[in-house]
């Protein structure tokens, strides 16, 4: 296996742990997380903020699930940093969205690297 192999398998895994542990922690106590949801985002939906955080949570856990067994590696990795990207404008720029915004580079970077399955 060469180095660029292991690089790619690292960096998958490493944002698999990413967002299974948000989307976990959206599904546990999601009653934490309706402060950080947009009014548009409830308005646009027609959904409560309860609902948009179980909803955002699943998302995450799928989309994980399919980067963790290697399914469409490339389109799963650009949804999720464009994903990601949203919620990076919605944190703004603090520490939050710096972390936010280095995860969306990284998951963006992923996607023009990664597997072609």
């Amino acid at each position: 296996m060469t180095q660029e192999r292991i690089g790619l398998l690292l960096l998958r895994f490493g944002l698999v742990a990413v967002y299974v542990y948000f989307g976990i922690s959206q599904l546990i106590d999601a009653g934490s997380w309706t402060g950080l949801i947009p009014v548009w985002a409830s308005s646009l939906s027609g959904l409560s903020a309860l609902t948009v955080v179980y909803a955002n949570g699943v998302f995450e856990l799928v989309f994980a699930g399919l980067l963790a067994l290697g399914l469409w590696v490339r389109p799963v990795s650009f949804i999720l940093a464009l994903h990601l990207a949203v919620i990076t404008y919605i944190v703004g720029f603090n520490s939050v969205g710096a972390r936010d915004f280095g995860l969306t580079l990284a998951t963006l970077s992923h996607g023009l690297l990664g597997e072609r399955r």
